[in-house]
């Protein structure tokens, strides 16, 4: 290792401290993001499949109440 002066030293480690520090928040708001993109896509999946079963008991139950009155 070059032996540096001690102020630019100090400098060097404020410099990786806030290198440091911004790669944790970035890591930070990706983890969010992928926890927010994983619940939007948990809830879309969700009204889909309310959409779909509502769709098929609207289409089931009247053919088999009709059926059973036939």
């Amino acid at each position: 290792m070059i032996i540096i002066i001690s102020s630019s030293n100090n400098i060097m480690i404020i410099i990786m401290n806030v290198i440091m520090i911004i790669t944790m928040i970035i890591i930070i708001i990706i983890i969010i993001i992928i926890i927010v993109v994983v619940l939007v896509i948990i809830v879309i999946v969700d009204i889909i499949l309310i959409i779909v079963i509502i769709v098929v008991i609207a289409v089931f139950i009247p053919q088999t109440l009709f059926n059973e009155v036939k």
